[in-house]
């Protein structure tokens, strides 16, 4: 029960920090700079952060439930989501892939 009430509070806290880098990011296309040359370090890290905690919970909930986790469909969506997170993570980081790596955080 305390490790649902924790992720369930990293994920309230997600949405604020999603909201506020939405903001940073639209002040910087009114601004006429690019997104990604705006983009600040911080917001990487804390969703690099989070993308950590998220793949941790995955891997508790897939060691808790074994075989029957692939049973229950949030269980798939949030393995997929976290799948998804780091592809996009490594697609920034090595290919700075521009058209692809925005596909890729929609889709996340």
């Amino acid at each position: 029960h305390h490790f649902e009430v924790f992720m369930s509070g990293i994920i309230l806290s997600n949405l604020g920090i999603i909201v506020a880098e939405a903001d940073a990011n639209s002040r910087c296309k009114s601004e006429g700079v690019s997104v990604d040359d705006c983009q600040t370090m911080g917001f990487t890290i804390v969703n690099s952060v989070l993308l950590v905690l998220y793949a941790i919970e995955v891997c508790v909930r897939l060691y808790t439930y074994r075989a029957s986790f692939f049973i229950n469909s949030w269980n798939l969506l949030d393995l997929i989501i976290v799948v998804t997170g780091f592809i996009d993570t490594f697609v920034g980081m090595w290919l700075n892939a521009g058209y692809y790596k925005v596909v890729l955080r929609m889709f996340r």
